[in-house]
């Protein structure tokens, strides 16, 4: 799927079901900021074939 229908996908479902929607838990970001504490990325840097 790509990522365009699949964005489509959630907006439609998100208009449709808007309750669904849940803040993320505080604990989660912070437990996702020290999993990726360091980490470096060059995000205009192209992708290698595998991982296309």
């Amino acid at each position: 799927m790509s990522t365009t229908l699949f964005l489509d996908l959630l907006a439609a479902d998100i208009d449709a079901h808007p309750e669904r929607l849940v803040p993320l838990d505080p604990a989660l970001i912070q437990h996702a900021l020290a999993l990726t504490a360091g980490v470096e990325i060059d995000l205009d840097a192209p992708l290698s074939d595998e991982d296309e």
